[in-house]
C-alpha cells in the first residue's frame, strides 16, 4: 500500500458530524460555542478526506480502506465506489453531481451521485489532491509524481505544472484563474491555467495545504516548519502565525476575516487577518466621527502593532 509522511496511527476510521449550540456565560459577557455529534458514519480504516456536497445534503468520504463513502445527513448510506489503494482526497463538483476522489492507486476517479465511474486520470505516482475550478470544468490533482495536472471533465490532460518534489495540496482562486499548489520541495506556486508559473512562495519545510482567501487576494500556507503564512497575489507575505510543530491544514472563514489552522501540535487555531482589522480601523474611527491624523495614526498602531498577528481561539 502507498506511504503517507503523516502519521496514520493519529487517524481515525469513523467520520463524526457535529452540530454547533452557543454557551452563554453571564460574567463574562461572552458566549461560546460547544459542539454535539449528531452523526457518526464508519469505515473499516483510517479517514483521510472529506467533503460536503455543496447543498449541504451529502457527505462523502475517502478511507484507506480504499472506499468513498456517500453518506445522507441522517446516517444512510448512499453509495461506496472503489479504488484500488488508499484514498486521500474527495471533493464534490460546484453544482454538486459528481464527486472526484484521488488514490495511492495513481488516479484520480470521476464518480456521478447514482454511482456510475465517469472518468479515470492517471498518474505515475499517488495522488493526494484533488480539487475542482469554480465553473466545474477542470479538476485539478496533485501527486507524489512531482506534478500538478489538470484535466477536463471529459478526460483531456490540460496542463501539466511541475515542483521538485511531491505536491501535497492544490486549490483553485475563487475566479478560476489561476492554481495554488504547495509541496515537498517547500514551495508555494501560483499558476495561471494557460501553465505560465506566476509566483513561488517559500516556507522552511515541506509546505502541507493551501488555501485561497473568499476574495481570492489572499494565499494561506500551512507548513511542517511550524508556520501558517498569508501571501498577496503579487508575492508579499502579509503575515506570519506560529505553531508549536507541523501544519497540516488551512481554512479560511466564508467572509475571509478568520483563517483556522490545524498541527501536529494537537491544536486548532483561529487566527484574524488583516482584512479584520482594516474593518476595525474603519469603525475605529467612525465611532469617534474624527478624520484627525493624529487619531488615524493611533488606530494604525493600535490594531496593526498591538495586535497583529492575533490568536483568536486554540483548541486543543
Amino acid at each position: 500500500m502507498g506511504y503517507d509522511p503523516v502519521p496514520r496511527s493519529t487517524l481515525f476510521k469513523n467520520v463524526y458530524i457535529f452540530g454547533l449550540s452557543k454557551l452563554i456565560f453571564p460574567i463574562k459577557n461572552e458566549s461560546k460555542n460547544i459542539t454535539m455529534m449528531f452523526q457518526e458514519f464508519k469505515h473499516d480504516a483510517y479517514v483521510s478526506s472529506v467533503a460536503f456536497s455543496p447543498d449541504g445534503k451529502t457527505i462523502a468520504s475517502g478511507s484507506a480502506d480504499t472506499t468513498v463513502k456517500l453518506w445522507s445527513m441522517d446516517g444512510k448510506l448512499l453509495q461506496v465506489f472503489k479504488h484500488d489503494d488508499y484514498v486521500s482526497s474527495v471533493a464534490f463538483s460546484p453544482d454538486g453531481k459528481t464527486i472526484a476522489s484521488g488514490s495511492d492507486d495513481k488516479s484520480v476517479k470521476l464518480w456521478s451521485m447514482d454511482g456510475r465511474l465517469l472518468q479515470v486520470f492517471k498518474h505515475d505516482d499517488y495522488v493526494w489532491s484533488v480539487a475542482f475550478s469554480p465553473d466545474g470544468k477542470t479538476i485539478a490533482s496533485g501527486s507524489y509524481d512531482k506534478t500538478v495536472k489538470l484535466w477536463s471533465m471529459d478526460g483531456r490532460l490540460l496542463q501539466v505544472f511541475k515542483h521538485d518534489d511531491y505536491v501535497w495540496s492544490v486549490a483553485f482562486s475563487p475566479d478560476g484563474k489561476t492554481i495554488a499548489s504547495g509541496s515537498y520541495d517547500k514551495s508555494v506556486k501560483l499558476w495561471s491555467m494557460d501553465g505560465i508559473l506566476l509566483q513561488v512562495f517559500k516556507h522552511d519545510d515541506y509546505v502541507w495545504s493551501v488555501a485561497f482567501s473568499p476574495d481570492g487576494k489572499t494565499l494561506a500556507s500551512g507548513s511542517d516548519d511550524k508556520s501558517v503564512k498569508l501571501w498577496s497575489m503579487d508575492g508579499r507575505l502579509l503575515q506570519e502565525f506560529k505553531h508549536n510543530n507541523s501544519v497540516y491544514s488551512v481554512a479560511f472563514s466564508p467572509d475571509g476575516k478568520t483563517i483556522a489552522s490545524g498541527s501536529d501540535d494537537k491544536s486548532v487555531k483561529l487566527w484574524r487577518t488583516l482584512e479584520f482589522y482594516r474593518l476595525q480601523k474603519i469603525i475605529f474611527l467612525l465611532g469617534l466621527n474624527c478624520k484627525n491624523s493624529n487619531i488615524g495614526k493611533f488606530a494604525d498602531n493600535y490594531l496593526y502593532d498591538h495586535h497583529m498577528p492575533r490568536l483568536v481561539f486554540d483548541y486543543i
